[in-house]
């Protein structure tokens, strides 16, 4: 198997993975008992692509799917869910707002005003 192969290989895998611990976190989870995963595989294909989650992945920035938070129980759907780096994620779950607005119970830090 040459090398393009074992990467296509490795991506596929990863996305599952990460797909299916959403579907094992909705309902089973504390703090996830009433939200529902409402993508489907594709969809949450559609969501790395247009988030550009592997060049985050290949950048070490480690991307986590973020829902925004709108309405409750928020679910994931295709257009409330974003893959964002792990430390973008982090403060939009902190408690104080900085530089953002607060949608539903999350703070939304809008990294265009953090990079100024």
């Amino acid at each position: 198997m040459n090398k393009k192969m074992k990467l296509l290989l490795f991506k596929m895998k990863l996305s599952k993975r990460l797909y299916y611990g959403i579907n094992y976190r909705c309902g089973r989870v504390k703090g996830y008992e009433e939200i529902k995963c409402l993508i489907t595989f594709d969809e949450f294909l559609q969501i790395m692509k247009r988030d550009h989650f592997w060049k985050m992945y290949d950048e070490g920035k480690h991307p986590n799917i973020h829902r925004l938070g709108i309405e409750a129980p928020n679910h994931y759907k295709f257009w409330n869910c974003k893959f964002i780096s792990a430390e973008h994620h982090k403060r939009c779950h902190s408690e104080t707002k900085k530089n953002g607005s607060i949608i539903g119970n999350l703070i939304w830090v809008d990294e265009k005003k953090e990079e100024h």
